[in-house]
This record gives structure tokens, C-alpha cells and sequence, in this order.
């Protein structure tokens, strides 16, 4: 008690100490010397405003003279499963006293979708605590805002803490936290519940030392098949079988005979001793789309390939995340991509870390103030504490959009067009504007909740010439980017593929294929980030099938440099008079928590979905279609997402709505709607729509306008199933910075 009571002395005595957090290097140096510290204590010390840096400089004291001093926590708990609901049961007896009006906090991470509660003892993520020997102390549950690693580093969040009243907690006693039905993520790995603990009223939180649980996948659910996009006639290839339960985690669960079928016949037999497995010998001697099945004896189980598009010619498509950030465990990077690189944020990189991390792209943490955010592709070193950058290409990223005056041209080759289930048109398109010559690319990282690999993610194809590495495709920048499906695009301008830049001429001609994963809506020509023309493929006004689809801007407010617009929830419900809705569909809900369509009577269609940069839409059959019917669109007041700030704009609440859409309309063509949004103008649009669409199409625009500088053209897909995809642009005219 003696020896804890000198330590708190010196920790708390270090407030009129300048020397100590005066110099943040010196605060770095101390810290470096230190194997896997906290993230809070890593990026608290790089990022947080001088006045701040005594309190982390207390932390940091703490974890190099007296570890104990922070705590001691041990979990008793069955195994977790992914996506499960558990009970779980948490020890935690701090190394020092917590004097009534501290806090003790047990959370959850803030891209887990889900926070712990202590009001219903019925719902999910209830927790209680308990002061277990000392009798006289009480834990009343309170509600706090906790910024951080776990927190949140935007807005943070609104959790449940417990403060101490009555007596205090003494160092050494135990503190214990049951977690009924706790919602278990559903990507398998690591996973942390970290205690944090304020000593006294007001003071800041510190953090016990984190303990590991793993999360294990759970049964076999489904049967992912890989091939590749593009082959060669009478090329043999092989792909890749991988077991995956429902959440999309590779589960090693044992498995019958599985029988690879390949368009339609029958082809082999393998017994996977593995997660994942490769069938190798696969070869199609016909031109043209080609699926390879594979499944359980019954069939009770399947998986379907993406497509495989044969054709003559040596060009490859391989699939690509670089901004992946599930980099702790092998099996949490994407089996089925051909690359997949980690990226460490600098906010908590120290030299141990990036020590044990092995090969990793790296991204710059600067905030707006300092230039905005980019992915720094390559190796780079470590000489001592400082880090080697040699020039490498760099990657524009959306949430902190860059400072254009601080971009080096010879090293931007790519912008992110699409993170998680969101998309950032908008970002390219200032950039292309700007004059930069960029390719797209997609990742499956997001700074918004929740993440997993249940959830829509982001992919780069990069297209290359036989033989080509993959970082070649990516400095000529020949990409293009989906929202998470494998669609197979060629485009070009006067021959040029995207990424290139070609010499003016007076007529432009774009053309090419798609070969997507489902029916294809439309096609869309992008110049100079206006569509200027759309083959709209699935339009039917002689169709009853009528396609409900809504989106909302991810662009900043008034087009500033600020952080995106949040992401937006419609909630509401379509209703048809003068017929009756016999069916409805939503191919492209595929995030449970925030989706889901229900017919409700013959007439209503009652829907909850959500936007951010993206197009979601359902699909209602109506009985029969006369010109006097209407069908009518009501929207619930909702909410923005508050995980973002903006500095011009907070987050806005969403006034109601309704769309009286006469069915006359409908049968002369798509009918589009503006919903304003406190400065914004959200777009729903309905049209009738032939369900049965093609998944393949050919396009050919011709465009004979008058030239402008910097001309750039790049191609949109839209599905069916909502999916997305953008090729790289073609820049004509200009030239590149030198």
C-alpha cells in the first residue's frame, strides 16, 4: 500500500513537472523502448495537443517504473465463436486506489458495431459490476463520451462506465463484470475488451494492461470458389476452394467429399483437409463466360466461382486490397485475393510494432491541418526510432481528404474511390480535376462501424500484360475498383486502357465489355465527373417490376475540404394504390443490421436501408399497372450517422417525406426525385426495370464535343444487385507533372 501510494504521489506529483511532457520527442524516445504499448498511449503521445501530453506522460511513467500500478484483468469465459451471443465474465483488481467519483470502464472496440448496456437486463451486451470485497463500495452505472483507440478517435462514443461511491476501491480488490448475451463480432481473431480506469472525479482514464481473446470461426456455412476473371483459351489454371462459415471466416470444420461441377458437368471429387484448397488442372478450350461449382454430396452445401472469361490474348485481372487493416493474424486477410497488403496507421506505429509486423503499406495519420491522410505503398525501412521513406507512390485517402497544396505529383499514382460500403466519387473527381493523373482503387478498410467480413467491401482490380507484376500494373495505374463483386470490365478510349493519357483528337470513342455478377442495370460515361451519356440497360416501361432506389453524397458540405458527409438511413414504406404488390426482393441488402424489406399486406412495402455515397434499392412486383394508379413513398424523420464531425456541418437530422409517383410517369421512363437534407439533395428514383436483365453487355459512346483541357473519361457500372464499379480514367490532352 506503501509502495502504490509513492507511485500515485509521483504520477500525479509529474502535473507541475513540465520536463517530463514538454518535449514530445523525448516522450517518443521513452515510449519506443517499450514492446506493443497501448494504442491509446501511442497516439495520444504522437497526436494529442501539448496541454494534454503531462496526463500521457503520467501513463507512460506508469507502464517503465511500475506496471502493476495499472491493473491486472483475467477473463473466464467459454470459447467465443464468431457471431454468437456469450456470456462472459471479466476480472479486474487495480494497482491503486479509486477514490469515489472515478470510473472504471469495460468496452467494447468501436468498430464493433455494438456497445455494452447496463438498463435492460433482457437485451444483448448487458453488463453489471460489482466491488466484490469491499462491501461499503457501490458501482452506479453512468454514461460517458470515450474518445481513442477503442473509442473513437472522431466523436467518440457514449458508453456505460460505473463509478465508485461510497467507499473506495482499494488496490488489489476485485472488481467484477459479467457481460450477458455478449454480441461476439463476427471476424474471427483477436478481439479486445480493454478496462479503463479514471483514479479520482475528473481525472483522466488509464488503461489496465490489454488482454488478448481469440475468436474462433464458427461451423461450415457456405463454400467460397476463386478463379481467375480472365484466362487464355486452353490455359490451365487452378482455384481456390475455401470453407467459410456464415460470417465469411475460413473454418477448418471437417467436410465430406466435395464435387467440382464446371458449367454444369461433372469434373472431380476432392477431400479438403483445409480451410482453403486449391484444385489445380482447371482449362476451358470455348470463348466466353465459364462458372464452376463446387459442393457437398447432397448439395446441401455450395459455392458458385465469380466469372471466368475466356478469351484469346494474355490479359489478366488479379484482385487487390492495399489498405487492409486486419493485420494481426494471417487467416484475417482475404484468402481469395491474388494481394493483400497490411497498413499500419502512423498514429500507432512504434518501432517494435513495425519490427514484428514484417512487410506492411503505411498510413500517414495527418489530420486536416496537416495535409490530410495518404497509404504509402512499398518497403520502407527503420533506421533506429526514425523511418526511412524513400519515394514511393502514395494513395489519396477520402476521410481526410488531402490538401491539394501538398501533394508531391510524381508520387500520387491512386485515389480510393471506395472504402468499406461506402464510395467517394466525389474525392477522385476532385483530384482528376486538379489535374492529377490517378487510378482508382478500393479497400476493405473503413474508419466507420461496424466492420467484419459479413459486411459489403471494397475490391481493386489491377489488369495486366502476361508477365506483368502487380506493382507495374499499379504505377501505370490500370485499375478499376467494385463494391465488393467481381464484375470483369475492358474499356478503352481510341484504344487507350484506363490509366493512360492519350493526345486530343476531335471524336472520342469509348467502348468495351462487362461481364458482371448479375444483371446489369445501366452504363454510365463519367467526363469530367458529369455523366454525359448512360446505356440504361435493364429500363422496361413494359415491365411490372418497379425498382425503389435511393442515394445520398458522401461529399463534404459545399464541396470544402472537411471530412465526408455521414452516411444516412431511409426508413419508411411504398405504397400502391389502384393495384396490389404480389412480390418484393432486395438482392443488394446484404448488411443485416442496417437492411431489411418487408412486404406488409397487399398494397405496402415497409423498408430500413442506408447510404453513404452508394445506391441501395428493392424491387416490388405489381399486380397490373393502369395509368390511373399511384404509387406513393413515405420517409420517417431519421438521422446522419454521428461517427464523423465535419467542421462546416454537423451531423443533420432528416425531415419525413413523401413521393407521389403517378403510374403514368412510371410507363414513359425512370422518374427521379430530389429529398433535401439541410443542404443537400438526396435522389430516389424509380423505374420500371426488366428483372431478368443481362449480366453481360457491350458499350460504344462516341463523344465529338468541343475539347477542353484535361479532359478525362472513366466508365460506371451499376447492378441489379446494387454493386458498383469504376474504372481508372483516360486523360486526354494535358500531359503529367514532371
Amino acid at each position: 500500500m506503501i509502495r502504490s501510494f509513492l507511485l500515485t504521489v509521483l504520477l500525479f506529483s509529474s502535473m507541475s513537472a513540465p520536463s517530463i511532457a514538454a518535449d514530445r520527442g523525448t516522450l517518443l524516445n521513452r515510449l519506443y523502448q517499450l514492446n506493443n504499448p497501448p494504442p491509446d498511449l501511442i497516439a495520444g503521445i504522437k497526436t494529442s495537443a501539448p496541454q494534454n501530453l503531462d496526463h500521457y506522460a503520467q501513463w507512460l511513467e506508469a507502464l517503465q517504473l511500475q506496471p502493476e500500478w495499472l491493473g491486472q484483468v483475467r477473463y473466464r469465459n467459454e470459447p467465443l465463436v464468431a457471431g454468437s451471443r456469450q456470456t462472459l465474465e471479466v476480472s479486474f483488481r487495480p494497482g491503486t486506489d479509486i477514490e469515489p467519483g472515478g470510473r472504471i470502464l469495460l468496452t467494447t472496440g468501436w468498430q464493433s458495431g455494438s456497445s455494452l448496456q447496463a438498463t435492460d437486463p433482457q437485451s444483448g451486451n448487458y453488463i453489471r459490476a460489482e466491488a466484490g470485497e469491499s462491501i461499503a463500495t457501490d458501482l452506479m452505472p453512468v454514461s460517458t463520451r470515450f474518445k481513442g483507440a477503442f473509442g473513437g478517435w472522431f466523436n467518440g462514443r457514449v458508453v456505460t462506465a460505473f463509478e465508485v461511491t461510497g467507499a473506495p476501491v482499494r488496490a488489489g480488490e476485485e472488481v467484477s463484470f459479467q457481460i450477458r448475451n455478449l454480441t461476439v463480432p463476427g471476424q474471427a481473431g483477436p478481439m479486445y475488451l480493454p478496462v479503463f480506469f479514471s483514479p479520482g472525479p475528473g481525472q483522466d482514464w488509464f488503461g489496465a494492461p490489454l488482454v488478448e481473446l481469440m475468436v474462433r470461426p464458427g461451423e461450415l456455412n457456405r463454400i467460397q470458389v476463386v478463379g481467375p476473371s480472365r484466362l487464355g483459351r486452353n490455359q490451365t489454371t487452378s482455384i481456390k476452394v475455401i470453407l467459410e462459415d456464415q460470417f465469411g471466416n475460413p473454418t477448418s470444420v471437417t467436410t465430406p467429399a466435395l464435387d467440382v461441377i464446371v458449367d454444369g458437368a461433372f469434373l472431380s471429387r476432392i477431400n479438403p483437409v483445409d480451410a482453403v484448397t486449391t484444385v489445380e488442372g482447371i482449362q476451358f478450350s470455348e470463348p466466353g463466360r465459364h462458372l464452376i461449382e463446387v459442393r457437398t454430396g447432397g448439395g446441401g452445401t455450395r459455392g458458385q466461382s465469380n466469372p471466368i472469361v475466356v478469351q484469346s490474348g494474355s490479359r489478366q485481372v488479379l484482385w487487390a486490397d492495399l489498405h487492409n487493416n486486419n493485420h494481426s493474424l494471417d487467416y484475417s486477410l482475404d484468402h481469395s485475393l491474388d494481394y493483400s497488403a497490411s497498413a499500419l496507421h502512423d498514429s500507432y506505429l512504434t518501432p517494435s510494432i513495425w519490427q514484428s509486423a514484417g512487410h506492411a503499406n503505411w498510413v500517414s495519420d495527418a489530420g486536416l491541418k496537416q495535409g490530410g491522410s495518404r497509404l504509402i505503398l512499398g518497403n520502407w525501412t527503420r533506421t533506429g526510432s526514425s523511418i526511412d521513406l524513400p519515394d514511393l507512390p502514395q494513395v489519396a485517402l477520402p476521410f481526410y481528404p488531402i490538401d491539394l497544396r501538398s501533394v508531391d505529383a510524381n508520387r500520387l499514382q491512386l485515389v480510393e474511390i471506395a472504402s468499406g460500403d461506402s464510395a467517394f466519387e466525389w474525392y477522385a473527381n476532385r483530384l482528376f480535376k486538379a489535374g492529377f493523373r490517378l487510378g482508382v482503387t478500393g479497400s476493405a478498410s473503413s474508419l466507420l462501424p461496424p466492420i467484419g467480413p459479413d459486411q459489403s467491401s471494397a475490391l481493386t482490380a489491377v489488369m495486366l500484360e502476361a508477365g506483368q507484376s502487380i506493382e507495374a500494373g499499379l504505377k501505370q495505374r490500370a485499375t478499376y475498383v467494385t463494391s465488393g463483386n467481381r464484375a470483369v470490365i475492358h474499356a478503352s478510349v481510341n484504344g487507350a486502357l484506363p490509366g493512360r493519357r492519350i493526345a486530343s483528337s476531335q471524336s472520342r470513342s469509348v467502348s468495351g465489355w462487362v461481364q458482371g455478377t448479375a444483371g446489369i442495370e445501366r452504363i454510365d460515361l463519367i467526363k469530367n465527373g458529369e455523366v454525359v451519356d448512360t446505356l440504361n440497360v435493364a429500363g422496361d416501361t413494359q415491365s411490372q417490376i418497379l425498382k425503389v432506389s435511393m442515394y445520398s453524397s458522401s461529399s463534404p458540405y459545399l464541396g470544402q475540404r472537411d471530412f465526408p458527409r455521414n452516411g444516412r438511413e431511409w426508413i419508411g414504406y411504398v405504397k400502391a394504390s389502384g393495384t396490389n404488390i404480389t412480390e418484393v426482393s432486395a438482392p443488394g441488402f446484404r448488411n443485416s443490421t442496417r437492411q431489411a424489406v418487408a412486404q406488409n399486406g397487399s398494397s405496402r412495402v415497409d423498408f430500413i436501408t442506408w447510404t453513404h455515397g452508394t445506391e441501395s434499392s428493392f424491387m416490388v412486383t405489381l399486380a397490373n399497372l393502369v395509368e390511373e394508379g399511384v404509387v406513393e413513398l413515405n420517409l420517417r424523420a431519421g438521422h446522419e450517422d454521428g461517427d464523423i464531425v465535419p467542421a462546416l456541418r454537423t451531423s443533420a437530422v432528416i425531415p419525413a417525406d413523401r413521393q407521389m409517383v403517378p403510374i403514368f410517369d412510371l410507363l414513359q421512363g425512370p422518374v427521379e426525385r430530389r429529398v433535401k437534407v439541410n443542404g443537400y439533395e438526396d435522389t430516389i428514383r424509380f423505374e420500371l426495370v426488366n428483372q431478368d436483365a443481362p449480366d453481360y453487355m457491350t458499350f460504344n459512346f462516341t463523344d465529338i464535343s468541343p475539347e477542353s483541357v484535361e479532359d478525362y473519361y472513366y466508365i460506371r457500372v451499376q447492378q441489379m444487385d446494387d454493386y458498383r464499379a469504376w474504372t481508372s480514367p483516360v486523360f486526354v490532352g494535358g500531359f503529367d507533372a514532371p
